[in-house]
């Protein structure tokens, strides 16, 4: 069974959401207040409690 997760980076670390914002407000000249990037994983074979580890891991 495939289990997905999107992550964010925290604030501060955002840097490329900020540089992207940026390019989309000079390149098309239109305003946009924030952006947020989110990825997204894929997980295979992985066992629930497995899963549950790794995320948790990921909030830390």
């Amino acid at each position: 069974m495939v289990k997905r997760i999107y992550v964010e980076k925290r604030k501060g670390f955002d840097v490329p959401a900020k540089q992207l914002l940026d390019d989309f407000k000079d390149t098309l000249d239109i305003r946009i207040d924030g952006l947020r990037l989110l990825v997204r994983y894929d997980v295979e074979d992985l066992s629930d409690e497995d899963f549950i580890k790794c995320v948790r891991l990921s909030l830390i």
